[in-house]
């Protein structure tokens, strides 16, 4: 599994990464307050469903409705042609998460299957799922162990992180928050535009560019 050996270097240097750039943050009064505000007026609510395509219709309801425990709640079956004088039918399925938002894909026919599906590493795409507890991922990783799908868990020290490739190649990542979380993300928010000015200056603007 790709995302196994590609992902653990994340472990090793979790320290550094976590608060290596926290020196002198300290977290203001109002800063929750704030940011709640802020989710409250944020005109998108909630994930409503992320799509990808899958190469068997079947194959992907078995992992993630057998496996995983998610509930297929929709199948549309719809036919496109855009333009290439093929049948392009496509089967568009859904499965449910807790908030009623969705993981979806695309099982298509024709001139609409255009990529292969090997598996991919997190850093080319992944969904990121939380979950409430380290015991949730316990759950997700028996389950997985039992359907003798290869797993792959971290400890970020500020996440703990249970990753799997479904049959599609698409990364799915089981988060979830130790008590030491919420303080790292209050501070992660008060340096976020710094950091992302040094890594552009380092990969885009600087020496590590050339």
């Amino acid at each position: 599994m790709k995302t196994s050996s590609d992902l653990s270097f994340a472990a090793e240097n979790a320290h550094n990464k976590v608060y290596g750039g926290f020196d002198g943050v300290e977290v203001p009064q109002g800063l929750e307050r704030e940011i709640a505000e802020r989710r409250a007026n944020n005109h998108t609510k909630r994930l409503h469903h992320h799509a990808f395509r899958c190469r068997n219709a079947e194959e992907t309801r078995h992992f993630y409705e057998d496996v995983l425990g998610f509930p297929l709640i929709q199948a549309v079956i719809q036919n496109r042609d855009f333009g290439s004088h093929q049948d392009n039918n496509f089967c568009h399925i859904f499965f449910e998460l807790a908030d009623g938002s969705a993981l979806a894909f695309f099982d298509c026919t024709g001139s609409l299957v255009t990529r292969d599906y090997e598996p991919g590493t997190g850093f080319d795409h992944h969904v990121a799922l939380y979950v409430e507890s380290d015991e949730d991922l316990n759950y997700y990783k028996r389950r997985l162990d039992e359907a003798k799908i290869p797993n792959h868990y971290v400890d970020y020290i500020v996440y703990h992180s249970l990753y799997v490739n479904d049959p599609n190649g698409l990364n799915i990542e089981f988060c979830a928050n130790p008590p030491i979380t919420a303080d790292y993300e209050l501070k992660a928010e008060l340096v976020a535009h710094r950091d992302l000015k040094t890594w552009m200056d380092f990969a885009h603007n600087g020496q590590g560019s050339k």
